[in-house]
């Protein structure tokens, strides 16, 4: 027998959310420490749904309704600010819920739900971790962009082997890389570093405050303000475990930083930024990522996720490719014209 429980406070389902957290398949970004600081920073309405299965909780859909232009969006929790986002399921939940289950599960969420005009689902893997996303699987999507991970593979050597053997291209680039890489040593002093950091230190500030510069530079769109930078400082202050910076100094100068999150076997590269173009020749953030994948490789990590976008690096130094993808539905009748806009819109490439 299928229950539903809707949660409009995050306080209240608090511990049985972490008690599910410990046996189920989902991403950084829908834990709930993270998405309780996302929340904090946002005025959306939570409609969180609790799925029971004979009274055995076996998936969480961490929904909001975002108001825009008068038009109320159901969406997954921090869809704008979040690289991922999906529901948190048990492995007896993939196990037992087929495509005829999961749809009267969501109709039936959708019902309980029921004030809303759109439903807009962004940034969805087809995959959560190694399990498959049932909202990518039994839903229509529309692809968004690639999503490029590295199976890490028992030692360095074999990580090299896996690439050599998908493209011969991506092969010959990473050996020019470590080409790169000791010419380099021949001629400055480098040093590579891969830390924890420290709630007292200023190194996350600082690498916001890089990646601001950098978009910047480039008139990206981000949402990197200093409401976003709270809920990394606030995660710190909880003492959490998992934010590491990688650091490349060339003669004491810091070339490239990235933010890295570790995270149930999973290494995200979350936020890699270059800081000078001086000694770009040498291929810098390459031989970053280079050591990222060593150290993490070291560190019996088994994935590494590059997150969003489709950049040329990421095909190189990754051995496993799937999507990203975002579902569009409506729910009223004003809904149904928002959507009918929004697909002409999509049709005629706008």
């Amino acid at each position: 027998m299928i229950e539903l429980k809707l949660f409009n406070n995050l306080d209240i389902c608090e511990k049985q959310w972490k008690t599910f957290e410990r046996n189920s398949n989902f991403t950084f970004f829908q834990s709930f420490n993270y998405i309780k600081n996302l929340t904090n920073i946002e005025n959306n309405q939570l409609r969180v749904i609790f799925v029971y299965f004979n009274q055995e909780l076996i998936a969480i859909y961490p929904l909001e309704i975002r108001k825009f232009f008068g038009i109320k969006i159901l969406q997954w929790i921090g869809s704008n600010k979040s690289d991922y986002c999906n529901p948190i399921v048990s492995n007896k939940f993939i196990r037992i819920i087929d495509e005829n289950k999961f749809k009267f599960i969501w109709n039936q969420v959708l019902k309980k739900i029921k004030d809303f005009d759109i439903i807009f689902l962004n940034n969805q893997p087809s995959n959560i971790h190694e399990s498959k996303n049932p909202f990518v699987k039994f839903l229509e999507n529309i692809k968004q962009t690639k999503n490029y991970k590295t199976l890490l593979l028992d030692n360095y050597n074999e990580y090299l082997k896996s690439i050599k053997n998908k493209d011969k291209k991506h092969a010959y680039e990473l050996h020019r890389v470590n080409i790169k890489y000791k010419k380099l040593k021949q001629f400055y002093k480098t040093d590579i570093n891969i830390n924890q950091i420290d709630f007292t230190s200023n190194d996350l500030d600082l690498i916001f405050f890089n990646k601001q510069n950098q978009l910047k530079l480039k008139r990206n769109k981000h949402y990197l303000d200093n409401s976003f930078l709270s809920i990394f400082k606030n995660l710190l202050k909880e003492k959490n475990e998992n934010f590491f910076l990688a650091k490349l100094s060339i003669d004491k100068e810091i070339v490239g930083k990235c933010f890295v999150i570790i995270f149930r076997n999973y290494l995200y590269y979350y936020m890699p930024v270059m800081i000078s173009n001086k000694y770009n020749k040498y291929k810098p953030g390459k031989i970053l990522l280079l050591h990222i994948i060593q150290w993490a490789i070291n560190k019996k990590i088994n994935f590494l996720d590059f997150g969003l976008g489709d950049e040329n690096y990421k095909k190189h130094f990754s051995n496993n490719i799937s999507f990203v993808q975002k579902y569009l539905s409506y729910y009223s009748f004003k809904g149904k014209l928002v959507f009918i806009i929004c697909k002409l819109i999509i049709f005629l490439g706008y």
